[in-house]
């Protein structure tokens, strides 16, 4: 990483936190085709995975906001000092 600049190494982090939000979105997207399985026969646990998934998805997204505003300050201050 000496190499890169601080630029090419704040873009890696993005790539990084891409991808860790893409894994948990991948488990919302699990509780859902799991909750769509029991729908019919077991409405409740349909229900529970459901709000499981919706849960997640606020937080990923909270998670998102947060990471990316974090990212943005870090690059206004790193433009300041280049």
């Amino acid at each position: 990483m000496a190499d890169q600049t601080s630029t090419e190494r704040f873009a890696s982090f993005d790539l990084d936190v891409m991808d860790q939000l893409r894994a948990h979105m991948d488990i919302v997207h699990t509780l859902i085709d799991v909750a769509a399985e029991h729908v019919d026969h077991e409405p409740n646990r349909a229900s529970n995975l459901i709000y499981a998934a919706i849960e997640i998805w606020k937080a990923v997204d909270r998670e998102a906001g947060d990471i990316h505003d974090a990212l943005c300050r870090v690059r206004e201050a790193e433009a300041a000092h280049g």
